[in-house]
């Protein structure tokens, strides 16, 4: 068969994998509990990445607007993996 699927949500490329539709390159914390139960399966391990960096960017103002607080004291609790 050939063909390609692209797909911009990786969300939909973790769904499309499942299905056997093929593989893809994921974020590892996106796929954690599918990799730990068996649900998909590492190949070229030799070829991981450690990652890309993540910036924040937000417009200065004299008081964080609480919700842009909020996120981001999620998001650096969350990715300090």
């Amino acid at each position: 068969m050939e063909g390609r699927i692209i797909l911009g949500s990786a969300e939909a490329q973790v769904g499309a994998v499942k299905a056997g539709f093929g593989i893809a390159q994921l974020a590892t914390w996106l796929i954690r509990d599918e990799l730990a139960c068996g649900h998909l399966v590492e190949i070229l391990p030799h070829m991981a990445t450690d990652g890309l960096p993540l910036h924040l960017v937000w417009p200065r103002s004299r008081q964080l607007i609480p919700k842009v607080d909020a996120l981001i004291t999620m998001l650096s609790e969350g990715l300090s993996i």
